[in-house]
């Protein structure tokens, strides 16, 4: 894990209650006696944790006052920051954490690549990786976008963000989101029904018998993985399966060794889970190794079910039932929306402009999930998924 100076912390923790509106845009920001004696830290830490959030826009001093507030504006930058113009001819950016097991981003710059065919546009990444000593994801600035021609970018924003740089980077060039949101920013977004994701993968298992049903989630706070969850719940309530927090287990970065300590109490409760919806691949491939180092058996002693359908070979070797998303669709769609947008010159900042494109996702059933669990209250309820 990466190390976090005790300023850096304190940002990210003034920068937070911030845009929770704790401290509103306008008022004075409590003195520097009154954060040292909050966060028992020197002056000199204060200072350079508010110089932080200086740079981010985010503070402004005003002489023999104090430290403000700053709004955040949703109006375009001025200064070194050109109009807009629609270009004949640049590069669109796809801006992502590079995460080199996975498909995804290859298949959606394959849809993408389709939808700017016809244009003179071509496609370029951009890892947005945080910097050593960095909680944030990096964006491309103003200098990057003019030196390399970027007429637009595509992103798959990260958790946590730097709302005040996407707001920048939202006012150079169109930006179209994909996969999910950022709480409190406007931009064209195409993401996927993570709720009827979760919820049918769920009604599969509860078809074949299962009622001990977990959920086990990595980056709990992503909107995604909150969306499937509401799937999973929906579905219990519906098959009359009380809900039970005990048997849903949340990390924002799995681990271990408390990974499989936790694992252990998590899959023999008062109720031994008989499967566990996983919130990704990535989490089902963990749980999948537990289990068996475990000496579980798969689907036998516990189905488990993943999330995205990522790597379609291997999940077949593995024959882990999960739920595909239509990346290159994706990619297709968010290059359309970025196309109009370009050839248009219309780079939209009020929030009514706006577009949302919501793509449905499909459960693919492997042996994973195959088999009817061996319990008294089998649900005995016919599986609209099944497929053999």
């Amino acid at each position: 894990m990466l190390r976090s100076f005790r300023y850096e912390e304190i940002a990210d923790n003034l920068r937070q209650q911030i845009q929770q509106g704790k401290y509103p845009c306008g008022e004075r920001l409590p003195g520097e006696r009154a954060l040292m004696r909050q966060y028992g830290v020197q002056r000199n830490t204060i200072r350079q944790a508010l110089s932080l959030l200086q740079e981010d826009g985010l503070l402004v001093t005003r002489a023999r006052s104090g430290v403000y507030i700053q709004p955040i504006t949703e109006t375009p930058v001025t200064g070194d920051v050109p109009s807009y113009l629609p270009p004949a001819e640049g590069i669109i950016l796809v801006i992502n954490a590079w995460n080199r097991s996975s498909t995804a981003v290859d298949r959606l710059m394959n849809g993408l690549s389709g939808a700017l065919e016809s244009t003179s546009l071509s496609i370029q990444r951009f890892n947005s990786l945080p910097r050593p000593g960095s909680r944030f994801h990096v964006l491309p600035t103003h200098e990057y976008l003019t030196a390399n021609n970027v007429v637009g970018a595509i992103l798959w924003a990260q958790s946590p963000t730097d709302l005040a740089a996407l707001i920048r980077l939202r006012t150079m060039i169109p930006l179209v989101l994909v996969d999910r949101r950022v709480l409190g920013f406007e931009a064209d977004c195409v993401r996927f029904d993570d709720v009827a994701g979760g919820r049918m993968v769920t009604e599969h298992l509860i078809a074949r018998g299962h009622r001990e049903i977990g959920f086990l989630a990595d980056e709990a706070f992503a909107e995604t993985i909150q969306q499937r969850w509401r799937g999973y719940t929906t579905a219990l309530a519906e098959a009359g399966i009380p809900y039970d927090s005990s048997r849903v287990a949340l990390f924002e970065g799995i681990k271990d060794p408390p990974f499989s300590a936790y694992a252990r109490l998590f899959l023999t409760g008062t109720s031994p889970l008989t499967a566990v919806v996983c919130s990704n691949d990535s989490t089902a491939l963990t749980l999948f190794r537990f289990l068996r180092n475990e000496g579980y058996r798969i689907p036998e002693d516990v189905a488990v079910t993943g999330y995205g359908n990522l790597l379609p070979d291997y999940m077949d070797t593995l024959e882990l039932t999960t739920v595909a998303q239509p990346f290159e669709e994706t990619g297709r769609v968010a290059g359309e929306l970025l196309r109009e947008r370009i050839q248009s010159g219309n780079n939209t900042t009020t929030n009514s402009g706006f577009r949302q494109r919501q793509l449905p996702v499909e459960l693919i059933v492997r042996n994973s999930s195959n088999v009817t669990p061996r319990i008294k209250n089998n649900a005995g309820v016919p599986d609209p998924y099944r497929t053999d």
